[in-house]
């Protein structure tokens, strides 16, 4: 398996695993193109056998010591096989190495095998949040402080007082 940035001709089947793997929220193939040409914005396919069999995407803001992970998914023929750990793995490296002190992402709370696999990363609960996706599922919203070049954690990053 090999991980690189998401290019066009990738939108296609991405946008495919995105519509099979999530019930609600799809990202559409629009979103995927400005998503690979956003200079605030990240995007990784994971590719087996020459083929992309999942992604994940990260949004950043200029200024700000916090990446968000808006998005990541594995195809059903490759769940897993380590291809949603491999992609949050780069995800934070590159994170790491764009400045950001941590990690941040919403998931919904039914969603018990990606829950899993952000608390075996070393992700933790820190919000909360009612009727988050179209269907009116809440969403858990975690949080992981990343590893300075030195190796020590950064402080933790204000948290905006929320209300869900």
């Amino acid at each position: 398996m090999q991980i690189r940035r998401t290019r066009a001709a990738d939108i296609d089947v991405l946008a495919g695993i995105e519509d099979t793997v999530f019930p609600s929220d799809q990202m559409s193939r629009r979103s995927f193109r400005r998503s690979i040409r956003s200079p605030t914005m990240t995007m990784l396919t994971a590719v087996s056998d020459g083929k992309p069999v999942g992604y994940a995407l990260v949004h950043r803001r200029r200024g700000s010591k916090v990446a968000h992970l808006a998005s990541i998914a594995v195809g059903p023929d490759m769940a897993g096989h380590g291809v949603g750990s491999e992609l949050l793995r780069r995800v934070e490296t590159d994170a790491a190495r764009r400045g950001a002190a941590c990690v941040r992402l919403e998931v919904r709370s039914d969603n018990s095998v990606a829950r899993h696999l952000y608390e075996l990363a070393g992700y933790h609960v820190i919000a909360t949040l009612d009727d988050y996706y179209e269907d009116g599922t809440s969403a858990i919203r975690y949080e992981k402080l990343l590893a300075t070049r030195r190796g020590r954690r950064e402080r933790k990053p204000e948290t905006p007082h929320l209300t869900a």
